[in-house]
């Protein structure tokens, strides 16, 4: 039922950041902006709540965002954001893999390594 309130909620304010981006702004890409604008809070949540299905969205968003500003010529904001997909397809890797083999409680107990100055 939360995915179904999640989605819902992210196409309401896709449709409404659209329309006011759309109307009351000069952006190149008003429902672009609007799509990733509205899917990034939703990612964020199910990031906060630790759900694999963040690490897509992200990726999703990410590809968007390149778009968007690599057609309007920001170049170095394009830059930023292949560092954010390279960082959301390493964060997908990195907890698919811990959720195939998630680490004995002995690895969990370990002291953190102490480092000296």
């Amino acid at each position: 039922m939360q995915r179904v309130l999640l989605g819902v909620a992210t196409i309401a304010s896709v449709l409404l950041i659209g329309y006011l981006v759309d109307n009351f702004t000069d952006s190149l890409h008003p429902y672009a902006d609007a799509i990733a604008s509205g899917a990034s809070v939703p990612a964020q949540l199910l990031m906060m709540r630790k759900k694999i299905e963040c690490w897509p969205m992200w990726i999703g968003i990410n590809l968007l965002y390149l778009r968007v500003y690599f057609q309007s010529g920001a170049y170095s904001t394009t830059v930023l954001y292949v560092l954010f997909l390279v960082l959301a397809v390493m964060g997908f890797v990195s907890w698919r893999k811990f959720i195939k083999s998630p680490p004995n409680d002995d690895t969990l107990r370990e002291p953190l390594p102490r480092i000296s100055a």
